[in-house]
């Protein structure tokens, strides 16, 4: 018998096989990919938004390209020597496929023979992990997993995000890459009734660190429910780097640009099969500190019709000396037929010359007094001699929302500093900041320090746009 959850999605199948057979293949094809287009001008900025993959848009993506009689795929003409690799792929990898930030890299590196099976497993008192292989350049690995409970009374085993698993040399035992993500899949009754889950780790490499072939990946794996009975697993790992030699690809740009009086350079665009890197430095600036440069990477589809954005995955940065490095890691079309990217870049960020004073009187909930009105109190609960208050800054961009930062006292009217805690709260359509203290004995009323917040963004009226390969 089948669950309620198969029937509808079922009935929905049918109700899309129906409508497709109404419409031309033309016309069904055309507003696939307006709602790709879509899907890639929503850009990912944070780690937190990979975590909850939108499995029901999945599972209908599938059904409508089984249901409706066309698939939809693209092979690369860019290296046609390479032979594409289309079996031995765990049952799982086309779910996979779909997460937004791997949908240009993924399946490409996969069919021009970058997966590599490994089929290695090491067992605990109740799990067992494994790894049923691996896509990696020179830039990123990407390991396939599964964690199975041995228990029969518990719920499926995960890999834990919180203390996030690692990579070491397995000649050294040292740390290498940097952790990037844990892309869990969704339950399923499937999986529930096995006790298992299935996952993607990332791991991201710099530029000047080499990805080996001895690896340990260490990680903690729990219930997934109860998220208890914790327990640490290493399992050695081998790949064959020679499949990704020489695969990097470099664009020298080194232009200079002013905005406002901060001066930076667009060095160059890397990219491999899994990343593209976008990098930018700057000198010190007699201005001030400047501290990022926001910028797009943009490219036409394979069918050359849609200009889309690339998926940002992360930031990263680095001083060499008095000049700092800012890199862009993103998604990758390094197999795309049409190998045109364009650089967007449309706001910078600058330091704050000085910290940005808000004076609260927390028991009448109101602000007395701030160098930036649009900084707001979302609320403020008391219970006993604790406070929680919750400030925030409306933002129309997206990148605003994560930049928020507070001194960790704050002073009374008398003066008299006090500690506080503090943390981004994620997830809003706007900058949220959310801080605790004690009040016992503070006089009324209380002068709080922003360090950083999306006010400090410049935004360029006209964004730059520079073609780094035609």
């Amino acid at each position: 018998m089948k669950n309620s959850n198969e029937l509808q999605l079922h009935k929905q199948a049918q109700e899309i096989k129906e409508l497709s057979q109404q419409v031309t293949k033309q016309q069904l094809e055309q507003s696939i990919m307006k709602g790709i287009e879509r899907a890639n001008r929503q850009k990912q900025q944070k780690l937190w938004q990979w975590k909850h993959p939108i499995w029901i848009a999945t599972m209908m993506a599938i059904l409508l390209c089984t249901a409706g009689g066309i698939w939809i795929s693209y092979i690369s003409t860019s290296n046609t020597s390479i032979p594409l690799v289309r079996s031995g792929l765990p049952d799982y990898m086309n779910t996979l496929y779909r997460q937004n930030g791997l949908t240009k890299s993924l399946k490409n590196a996969v069919d021009h023979g970058l997966y590599q099976p490994i089929n290695q497993k090491v067992e605990s008192e109740n799990y067992t992990l494994s790894i049923e292989g691996v896509v990696a350049d020179s830039s990123r690995v990407m390991i396939f997993y599964t964690a199975k409970n041995k228990i029969n009374d518990q719920g499926r085993a995960e890999v834990a995000s919180e203390e996030h698993p690692i990579l070491m040399n397995q000649s050294q035992n040292m740390n290498i890459g940097n952790y990037f993500d844990n892309i869990v899949l969704p339950d399923q009754d499937q999986l529930e009734k096995q006790r298992s889950s299935h996952g993607l780790l990332i791991f991201d490499f710099a530029s000047w660190s080499e990805v080996p072939d001895h690896m340990i990946l260490s990680a903690k794996v729990h219930n997934g429910f109860y998220k208890n009975k914790v327990e640490t697993l290493n399992i050695p790992l081998q790949i064959d780097t020679s499949k990704f030699a020489g695969l990097k690809k470099e664009t020298i740009v080194n232009k200079s640009y002013t905005v406002q009086g901060y001066t930076f350079k667009l060095l160059k665009v890397s990219q491999t099969p899994l990343r593209t890197d976008t990098e930018f430095v700057w000198e010190q600036q007699p201005k001030g500190k400047l501290q990022g440069i926001y910028s797009n990477l943009i490219a036409y589809e394979p069918n050359g019709r849609i200009r889309s954005s690339f998926v940002i995955n992360k930031y990263s940065t680095y001083e060499d000396g008095n000049t700092t490095h800012f890199i862009n890691y993103s998604e990758s079309n390094y197999y795309g037929s049409d190998q045109r990217l364009w650089v967007d870049i449309d706001k910078i960020k600058p330091a704050l010359a000085q910290p940005v004073q808000v004076t609260i009187n927390t028991e009448q909930m109101k602000i007395k007094s701030t160098e930036d009105q649009d900084i707001q109190i979302s609320s403020i609960a008391q219970q006993d001699n604790q406070t929680q208050m919750i400030l925030s800054y409306p933002v129309a961009d997206p990148d605003a929302a994560y930049i928020y930062d507070m001194k960790s006292t704050f002073r009374d009217a008398k003066g008299k500093e006090y500690t506080l805690e503090g943390g981004m709260l994620y997830g809003n359509q706007e900058g949220q900041y959310e801080v605790r203290f004690d009040t016992k004995s503070v006089v009324q009323p209380l002068t709080f320090e922003i360090l950083d917040y999306g006010g400090a963004l410049i935004h360029l009226n006209q964004a730059i746009e520079e073609q780094v390969r035609k």
